[in-house]
């Protein structure tokens, strides 16, 4: 039973020193295998299949309950966007939740926020940027530094896109420039912070956060995918000792840095194919054509990230990325 006037979490702790890691479920409502996955592995503490041997963790399955009540991606708007504290005494379900959950991020060192795409083939992760989010914990009586890069490969994803919110934000300022906006206020369309969502906060705070999609919406596996990430991550922390993890040490992970953003202009602009994250183009390849006419070509050899054929005019229509120099 889903109530959407009260938040449940599950919080373990364990009797040494180390890292504090939280991870979420069902920011989107519709999204069900972050739930899932929470309750399959909060059961294994529970029945003591799973100890905690140092620091804590806590599990919110629904980060968003009034969405899960409905089963839609939002409850008044998508709660991962503009995720930072409100002041308005108008506010809409979702600015209600940031105040209550902002302070609960605030606290944690590692964030694990798991989602499902619509549209996709496979599993991957969403980090800031490689060279950033390390951070120094005590785990025992040893001193560990690590990172999202570290940690992102004990997921074994095969993918994780970089450089998410450096995007977009360079892609409110173009839409600025295009559209004559100058100076605030801003709508949401302008604003560069509408784009911070749970991990961008976290970020800001000093902790080192994570976004993992599981797989399509309605897969069966995604859950299973979900599970296998928060046993890997505690153990990767050595939180936790199991023989069940996923040996990730060798897994080899391709990453895919976004540089650029393009927005849909009218209802009329049209995709030439039936893109899908990950695919490839090559330099010059016509990826769309504008009602205008005018045909939007790759600058590069590069990936097609997000596309989305149902976009608002004015909203983000799909990104480019590629892999990095390194």
């Amino acid at each position: 039973m889903i109530n959407h006037l009260h938040l449940e979490t599950h919080s373990f702790f364990g009797l040494k020193p180390g890292p504090k890691v939280i991870v979420l479920g069902r920011v989107h409502g519709n999204e069900c295998c972050g739930t899932l996955a929470i309750k399959n592995v909060v059961n294994l503490f529970n029945t003591q299949v799973l100890t905690l041997d140092s620091g804590k963790v806590t599990f919110l399955p629904i980060a968003n309950p009034l969405a899960a009540l409905r089963g839609t991606r939002n409850g008044d708007r998508n709660l991962n966007r503009a995720f930072y504290p409100k002041t308005s005494d108008k506010n809409n379900f979702e600015d209600k939740l940031n105040n209550i959950l902002c302070p609960i991020l605030e606290e944690y060192d590692v964030l694990l926020d798991l989602h499902s795409f619509l549209n996709g083939d496979k599993p991957f992760a969403l980090i800031g940027n490689t060279s950033a989010g390390k951070k120094d914990f005590v785990i025992g009586q040893k001193h560990v530094c690590t990172s999202e890069h570290q940690l992102v490969s004990a997921l074994n994803v095969d993918t994780v896109i970089t450089n998410w919110s450096d995007t977009y934000t360079r892609g409110v300022q173009k839409r600025r420039k295009r559209d004559g906006k100058h100076s605030p206020p801003f709508t949401l369309n302008y604003d560069e912070k509408y784009g911070d969502g749970t991990t961008e906060y976290a970020r800001s705070k000093g902790a080192i956060a994570i976004t993992l999609e599981c797989g399509q919406h309605q897969e069966f596996l995604a859950s299973s995918v979900g599970k296998n990430a928060i046993l890997n991550l505690l153990n990767r922390l050595q939180m936790t000792r199991t023989e069940t993890c996923v040996n990730t040490d060798n897994h080899n992970v391709t990453y895919i840095k976004l540089f650029d953003v393009i927005d849909k202009l009218s209802y009329g602009d049209k995709f030439v194919k039936n893109w899908k994250t990950f695919m490839k183009v090559e330099e010059n390849e016509i990826v769309g054509i504008f009602e205008s006419g005018k045909e939007i070509r790759a600058p590069k050899d590069c990936f097609i990230i997000f596309p989305n054929q149902n976009a608002e005019p004015g909203q983000e229509w799909f990104y480019l990325g590629e892999k990095p120099n390194t």
